[in-house]
């Protein structure tokens, strides 16, 4: 009990010292990171990640096994695009109910091998 109380103590101060931090900008000092900066709250407050699994690995691992568990198959329409050179490109919709025509439209692109059941894809839609 002692010992467990003392490993709380030294995870918890180094959870506040070394893990929750603002979030460091990695680029230029230019246009984009003034506008970061003034519009995005975010870049000026302390980032506190889950204390169960602050390690940026370790949320990829988790997220993965996780999101494959619990998100469904989603249903898209789907349109194909024939292009001129005799190749395809297929757009997967998927609407709102009562989306109305100037409902705004997020294109999301998956990777290489990635597609619109991806889980990543899935966890954007949903």
């Amino acid at each position: 009990c002692f010992g467990s109380f003392f490993g709380a103590v030294f995870f918890f101060t180094y959870y506040i010292r070394n893990v929750v931090k603002i979030p460091l900008l990695l680029n230029s000092s230019g246009k984009f990171r003034k506008f970061l900066e003034s519009n995005v709250t975010l870049t000026r407050r302390k980032f506190w990640p889950t204390v169960w699994c602050f390690e940026s690995r370790a949320q990829t691992v988790i997220s993965s096994l996780v999101r494959g568990q619990i998100l469904p198959d989603i249903q898209y329409t789907r349109d194909i695009l024939q292009l001129k050179d005799g190749g395809e490109v297929a757009l997967d919709w998927r609407s709102p109910d009562g989306a109305s025509d100037d409902t705004p439209v997020v294109v999301i692109l998956p990777g290489l091998t990635g597609g619109s059941q991806t889980d990543y894809v899935k966890g954007l839609v949903l």
